[in-house]
């Protein structure tokens, strides 16, 4: 639910403006993220972030990839 400038998701209440994550990934996952960030150039963030929008069916809008990696 949103309320102003919040977003209340089970129990966690975050700024909508920025979300930050811990992920805690299996060993396997994080070797296979690994070779991709290698493979790729890409930081882990930004495969996280690609990956979030995928897995989301979601579109990359440039202006908004932009502010994410200046937030990082």
């Amino acid at each position: 639910m949103i309320e102003g400038n919040f977003i209340n998701c089970e129990g966690s209440t975050v700024n909508r403006d920025l979300i930050s994550l811990e992920l805690i990934l299996p060993e396997r996952i994080k070797k296979k993220l690994g070779k991709e960030c290698e493979k790729t150039g890409m930081s882990i963030e930004e495969l996280a972030l690609e990956a979030l929008y995928k897995g989301l069916n979601e579109k990359i809008d440039p202006s908004d990839k932009a502010e994410a990696y200046m937030n990082l």
